[in-house]
């Protein structure tokens, strides 16, 4: 019973400042929430009812991002080790810092290029767009909708 109460306790000001603290030094929130003795669902709940303390969490967060950018600056100026800065920051704020993975993009398209060159040298002309659309939807078929593109397929022929 005692995990239950546990479970639905009041966000606290220890509890927050530890919190806070572990997010400003840049760890993940699980890491924050371990460290302070509360679940993860717990610090969700309180980040979803408390909008304060919401925003509080946001603010450490972007501390911990600004540090980790001086860092990288100060370092690429003074000892040309900027590197794991870049690396922290790619992890940790993939959506602003991580590279963008185009390489594979760019490369299926050159697949489907030169598949559209070798059917045009057997004489079987096949748009490219058509080509390009075939794969992407093949591409979500592999995401979960295998049903669907098996349904879509024509039923075999019958033997002679």
């Amino acid at each position: 019973m005692a995990r239950a109460t546990a479970a639905f306790r009041r966000l606290d000001s220890t509890t927050q400042t530890n919190i806070l603290d572990a997010l400003k030094a840049g760890n993940t929130r699980r890491v924050a929430a371990n460290v302070s003795e509360v679940s993860e669902a717990l610090l969700r709940h309180w980040l979803a009812t408390i909008p304060k303390f919401k925003t509080a969490v946001e603010k450490a967060e972007a501390e911990a991002e600004m540090a980790m950018v001086a860092v990288m600056v100060d370092n690429a100026k003074t000892w040309n080790r900027w590197q794991p800065a870049l690396q922290w920051l790619s992890r940790r704020r993939a959506v602003d810092w991580a590279e963008i993975q185009r390489f594979e993009v760019y490369q299926k398209i050159e697949e489907i290029k030169e598949l559209h060159e070798e059917l045009a040298r057997e004489g079987i002309d096949v748009p490219v767009q058509q080509l390009l659309a075939d794969y992407q939807q093949m591409n979500e078929a592999k995401k979960g909708r295998k049903g669907k593109m098996l349904k879509a397929l024509p039923p075999p022929a019958p033997a002679s």
